[in-house]
């Protein structure tokens, strides 16, 4: 279970996330993503993961999309913040690397995040 809730307000967008990042969860915070970000102006965006127990591969890949736009991670404890950033070192290397490389790449880096 994950719910998901978001708010806007001057200085951004903040994606909360409280639960398990896993299965259908996956398909609708993407879902949620999409509907939230159509007004391309908004300054900053941050993706809340405190509350975030598990996350698993798909959730990882979308974690990294949203670390590829520019999305901020915010995690607590040691496991989620380790996650977080490996997560956005994945991020910044599929920026600077050619599309093909990238996708195997990832594909490969995210199945070792534990």
């Amino acid at each position: 279970m994950l719910r998901i809730t978001v708010q806007s307000d001057s200085s951004g967008m903040v994606f909360r996330l409280e639960g398990k990042l896993s299965d259908a969860w996956v398909a609708e915070l993407g879902k949620a993503w999409r509907l939230n970000r159509v007004f391309p102006d908004r300054s900053a965006v941050r993706v809340d993961l405190t509350e975030v127990s598990f996350v698993d591969e798909e959730g990882k890949s979308l974690l990294t999309g949203f670390a590829r736009q520019g999305a901020e991670l915010v995690a607590r404890g040691p496991m989620m913040r380790d996650l977080v950033r490996k997560i956005e070192a994945h991020a910044q290397a599929a920026r600077l690397a050619p599309e093909g490389v990238q996708q195997f790449s990832l594909k490969r880096r995210l199945s070792q995040c534990g």
